[in-house]
């Protein structure tokens, strides 16, 4: 099945990519995924996204279909064929 993946802000500059679409089996989770891209892209990606231990990085928010993990089933998210998945940073303002 396949993914759609948009990063955005400081994730596009450390993933090199505006989106990319993902070919996954079924069950994949979002920490599945992550894992996937971790390999799939730079180096530093991985780094910036997961921390040690698998813990997913405080500089990451997830979005599945506009709706965050955390709504959801967090990083055990299962996806489905044709979900979009949105990798962004935490929003500041001033």
């Amino acid at each position: 099945m396949k993914v759609k993946v948009k990063f955005f802000a400081i994730i596009r500059e450390v993933a090199g990519v505006k989106e990319l679409d993902v070919e996954v089996e079924e069950g994949t989770s979002i920490l599945n995924l992550l894992n996937i891209l971790a390999r799939k892209l730079p180096p530093k990606f991985g780094e910036y996204v997961l921390e040690e231990g698998g813990a997913i990085s405080r500089f990451l928010i997830v979005l599945v279909n506009g709706k965050g993990i955390s709504e959801l089933k967090g990083l055990e998210t299962i996806l489905k064929d044709g979900d979009e998945v949105a990798l962004l940073p935490p929003v500041s303002g001033g």
